[in-house]
């Protein structure tokens, strides 16, 4: 009977999924986004869940500049607005008319949040060539403003896996 218990407590945690995803940090900017993908696999583990923004350079407690969501069960839909484009390169529409949550003011690569159409963050990360947890990766981030002026800067990532 211990056995059993034991057993089944095993296969429960092993099939727990953990959190998983990468964080970056801009060379220039120094500007973290740290990518988090679902822990539920209904949503699918490998899909990205929340991408939030923050500059090491605000004072607590507004460090944080912004959240981006991906489509969930019980998200906002004005806040679903992160997307996952394969091999490794998140999206985030950025529309702070329609996300009332965004501190639009807020400087993100010396350009108002507000004045960003979208941001863009491509990794050399693939599911299929897994790396460990904390390795590095190499990335670069990709800022499109409302005028179509591209602006990029290469990202230093790191591999998040809580196990």
């Amino acid at each position: 009977m211990k056995f059993a218990i034991a057993l089944n407590l095993t296969l429960l945690l092993a099939s727990t999924a953990q959190a998983d995803g990468l964080i970056c940090v801009g060379e220039q900017t120094a500007t973290h986004f740290q990518v988090y993908n679902h822990t539920e696999a209904a949503s699918g583990t490998r899909n990205p869940a929340i991408l939030i923004v923050s500059s090491p350079f605000v004072k607590v407690p507004n460090k944080t500049i912004a959240k981006f969501y991906a489509a969930a069960a019980g998200n906002d839909a004005s806040q679903q607005n992160l997307f996952y484009r394969g091999h490794g390169m998140y999206e985030v529409q950025i529309d702070t008319a329609k996300n009332k949550t965004l501190r639009g003011g807020e400087n993100i690569a010396g350009t108002k949040l507000a004045q960003l159409q979208k941001i863009v963050i491509d990794t050399h990360f693939s599911y299929s060539i897994p790396v460990k947890k904390g390795a590095a990766v190499l990335g670069v981030i990709y800022y499109t403003k409302r005028t179509g002026e591209v602006l990029s800067e290469k990202a230093d990532c790191t591999r998040y896996l809580k196990q």
